[in-house]
């Protein structure tokens, strides 16, 4: 089958591929190990034939130093005997302890300089070292890159030529083909529309899911405003709610101008009633004081003057019980109208004062009715 035939050439390209890569990058692990091997034993030989030629180089230089040392000194000792000898002897020649002291701290010096430069000499051949294997790793890493590019464009040229084989192949098996295989690549093509409608609609699902999750935000968000805009108008109608308590509260305490008026007007009033009562009720206090004294007056008459015919002393009993009869009478009319002046003061006040609770009934109703129309239109 071609399919099968591609796949199989596609494999088989891919495992050449991976194994000339593998190949590659050994050879050029292996070629790095050899040259950083090189570059160490080249660095270790440098570095013995370095302190070799130090060591070498610093013997010498000590011989000679000892040797100059030793000529100097036996010129010295001679140029001293002389001496000693032009002198008669006045001192005694150094002793050959003393020379061979010399020598020794010559012989030091000369070793502390030639380890000196022994140091110096091995510093110098291990940068030497490093440079050296420095440059052949990065040389042999080169080369490996090189070897691997080279074997890459190989493994790639394999490939394609695997490629063109199998296509070639696959070209010609479907040429050459039998109806069963047409079947079976007509059947592969329709599988391979119907996975790319499969995810053609999963596509389309994704998106509608995605635009029913923004639209269900913007809903979340304008259920979140129109929550906040209720709360905002509940908020503004206890505002309204409180500000008319408050005014009517004021109002109570501080009435307007009108009903000032009207108070001072009922306080007057009142205080009139009060005073007409109290007049009522001096005037009344004063006739029966006037008359009490007239009947004493009429009393003592009767008593001074005598009565001489009963005719006249029923005359004058008769005007007695006529007098304390109308005195009766009037302060019996005086005690109807203070009652009556009384009742209809508390009735007028009864009365204003109901008024006033009707009035203030009806305002707080009219409020209410109206706070609740707007509520209910609000929410709504």
């Amino acid at each position: 089958m071609p399919a099968a035939a591609a796949a199989a050439a596609a494999a088989a390209v891919d495992a050449a591929a991976a194994a000339a890569a593998v190949e590659a990058g050994a050879q050029a692990v292996a070629a790095a190990e050899e040259a950083a091997a090189a570059a160490v034993e080249a660095a270790a030989a440098v570095e013995a034939e370095a302190v070799e030629a130090a060591a070498a180089a610093a013997a010498d230089a000590a011989a000679a130093e000892a040797a100059a040392q030793a000529q100097g000194g036996i010129q010295q000792q001679q140029q001293q005997q002389q001496q000693q000898q032009q002198q008669q002897q006045q001192q005694q020649p150094p002793p050959a302890a003393a020379a061979a002291a010399a020598a020794a701290a010559a012989a030091a010096a000369a070793v502390e300089a030639a380890a000196a430069a022994a140091e110096a000499a091995v510093e110098a051949a291990v940068e030497a070292a490093a440079a050296a294997v420095a440059e052949a790793a990065a040389e042999a890493a080169e080369a490996a890159a090189e070897a691997a590019a080279e074997a890459a464009a190989a493994a790639a040229a394999a490939a394609a030529a695997a490629a063109d084989a199998a296509a070639a192949e696959a070209a010609a098996q479907a040429q050459g083909g039998t109806r069963d295989e047409r079947l079976l690549l007509s059947a592969a093509a329709a599988a391979q529309l119907a996975q790319t409608n499969h995810l053609n609609c999963l596509l389309q699902q994704q998106q509608q899911q995605q635009q029913q999750q923004q639209q269900q935000q913007q809903q979340q968000q304008q259920q979140q405003q129109q929550m906040q805009q209720q709360m905002q108008e509940e908020q503004q109608m206890q505002e309204e709610e409180e500000q008319q308590q408050q005014q009517m509260q004021e109002q109570q305490q501080h009435p307007p101008p009108q009903q000032q008026q009207q108070q001072q007007q009922q306080q007057q009033q009142q205080q009139q009633q009060q005073s007409t009562c109290f007049t009522a009720a001096f005037l009344q206090h004063m006739i029966g004081f006037v008359l009490n004294r007239t009947n004493k007056q009429q009393q003592q008459q009767q008593m001074v003057l005598p009565l001489r015919s009963p005719f006249r002393r029923r005359m004058m009993l008769q005007q007695q019980q006529q007098q304390q009869q109308q005195q009766q009478q009037q302060t019996e009319k005086l005690l109807q109208q203070q009652h009556t002046n009384i009742s209809s003061n508390k009735q007028q006040q009864q009365q204003q004062q109901q008024q006033q609770q009707q009035q203030q009934q009806q305002r707080i109703t009219c409020m209410l009715s109206i706070n609740k129309f707007f509520s209910w239109f609000c929410f709504k």
